[in-house]
C-alpha cells in the first residue's frame, strides 16, 4: 500500500435542519482512532452543502467526457428539492456523476442513517447508493453500517451541538461500532 492516502468523509444531507453533521462526527470518531496508523494519513471531510457544484446537465455520460479535463464541458445550474424518497440525496448523486473521474477506482463506504432499521429510510438509501457506486466503478465496502435516529436525537443535537453519550451508547449497543470496524477494515484491503 502506498503511504499518504488521504481518504473523504462526504456529508451528503442539505437540508435545514440536518443530522448529517452529527452523524458524521460521530462517524469520524470512530474511524480515526482505527485508521490511525495504517495507510490513511488524513481523513477530510467535505460537506456537499458547501461545494456549490452546479447541477449535471450535460448530453453525454459522465464517463464519456475526457477523463483528464472533464469540467471545461458547459454545466449550467438547476434549482432542485432534495427529495429523498428511497434514495439519496439529489446533491450527492449530482456530485458522483459530476466529479465521475475523481471517484472512478475508488473504494467506498456508505453509512447511513434513518428512523427505523429494516425499513425504507437510510436502508433503501444505501442499497441504491451502491448500485451508484458501483455504475461509477467504485468499491463500495460489503459493510454498511446503518444507525437509527429519533425525532428526539434531532432536537438534542441540534440544541447540544453533538450526539449524546445515550445514543453513541444505544449504537455500540446496536452493533454499529463492531460494523464501522468492519468497513475501516474493508476500505483499507481497497486501497
Amino acid at each position: 500500500m502506498a503511504e499518504g492516502k488521504t481518504m473523504a468523509l462526504v456529508m451528503c444531507s442539505t437540508r435545514t435542519p440536518r443530522l448529517n453533521p452529527f452523524i458524521a462526527a460521530y462517524v469520524l470518531d470512530q474511524l480515526a482512532p482505527l485508521l490511525a496508523g495504517t495507510a490513511v494519513a488524513a481523513i477530510d471531510t467535505i460537506d456537499l452543502a458547501d461545494q456549490q457544484l452546479p447541477f449535471y446537465d450535460e448530453p453525454v455520460l459522465p464517463a464519456c467526457l475526457p477523463g483528464a479535463d472533464p469540467t471545461p464541458h458547459a454545466l449550467r445550474p438547476r434549482a432542485h428539492a432534495p427529495l429523498y424518497n428511497w434514495s439519496v440525496p439529489a446533491v450527492l448523486k449530482n456530485a458522483l456523476d459530476f466529479l465521475f473521474h475523481e471517484w472512478k477506482g475508488k473504494p467506498a463506504g456508505i453509512v447511513s442513517y434513518g428512523f427505523r432499521r429494516g425499513d425504507t429510510e437510510g436502508d433503501m438509501a444505501a442499497a441504491h447508493l451502491q448500485d451508484v457506486l458501483t455504475g461509477l466503478r467504485m468499491r463500495p465496502a460489503p459493510t454498511a453500517p446503518g444507525l437509527i435516529t429519533t425525532a428526539i436525537m434531532i432536537a438534542a443535537c441540534t440544541e447540544s451541538g453533538r450526539v449524546s453519550e445515550y445514543d453513541r451508547t444505544r449504537w455500540r449497543d446496536a452493533g454499529v461500532e463492531d460494523q464501522l470496524k468492519a468497513m475501516a477494515r474493508e476500505l483499507l484491503q481497497g486501497l
